[in-house]
């Protein structure tokens, strides 16, 4: 197995992923390092959880990067949920990371909603969400919407209007429908998520629960600290299912 050390990272980057609980690099880090890492950057990938997807999108992009590229910085392929968790342990610190390294954060809190958290209140740069999903909560539009600071968004709007990436005026009318109902919907979501979870926590022929809100998940601590409520996604593990 390669270590981070013989990847050639510098000292103080190797210290830091230390400290974040990294201890040996993943396939895709294998991978990637190598191809990004100059003389005068170090690139650290962060990928301890990427789903098939992820991997899919962003193992093509390595190879096309040209390793003499100075303005790469770093790369990260992780589910946002996992970043948030597993890389910084909380919202605070991971805003904080990122500003005592210079770089900017991002958030993609589609499955949070902003009814149960709101990344830029603990000091992140941009938040994403796929408004199709809770925003919407009606399955019949596709939008997705990015949050920053008015100067962070200028260049994103201007790009926005060099590509048209801009929605029709009938899914944001359905999307405002939607939003009219969103507390309420929540609200009831994050009721019975915490309801089913505690059911099939109790039931014989489940094995395990994943529910951020239920106490034997990992980081639930973190969760019930920085989430106004745990949300609809649960998953469980049958007894005895092959």
């Amino acid at each position: 197995m390669t270590t981070f050390q013989e990847l050639g990272l510098r000292a103080e980057v190797l210290l830091a992923l230390e400290e974040l609980g990294f201890t040996k690099p993943t396939p895709v880090q294998e991978r990637a390092i190598p191809l990004l890492l100059t003389t005068e950057n170090d690139v650290v990938v962060l990928a301890q959880t990427g789903t098939g997807k992820t991997a899919a999108f962003g193992l093509p992009l390595l190879e096309d990067i040209d390793p003499g590229q100075r303005h790469v910085q770093a790369l990260v392929l992780a589910p946002t949920r996992e970043l948030c968790v597993q890389i910084a342990g909380d919202l605070e610190r991971f805003a904080a990371i990122g500003k005592r390294k210079g770089v900017e954060t991002l958030i993609d809190a589609t499955l949070a909603t902003p009814f149960n958290v709101r990344p830029l209140e603990y000091g992140v740069d941009y938040v994403l969400h796929s408004a199709t999903k809770y925003l919407a909560g009606h399955n019949d539009l596709l939008a997705g919407v990015v949050i920053g600071s008015k100067e962070q968004m200028e260049p994103v709007r201007n790009l926005r209007g060099i590509m048209g990436a801009i929605n029709s005026a009938h899914n944001i009318y359905l999307l405002e429908r939607g939003i009219k109902t969103f507390g309420l919907r929540m609200q009831q979501q994050n009721a019975t998520g915490q309801a089913v979870a505690e059911f099939l926590a109790n039931h014989p022929r489940i094995e395990r629960v994943y529910y951020p809100g239920l106490e034997s998940h990992p980081y639930h601590e973190v969760a019930r600290r920085t989430m106004r409520g745990y949300g609809g996604l649960i998953t469980f593990l049958v007894k005895d299912a092959d």
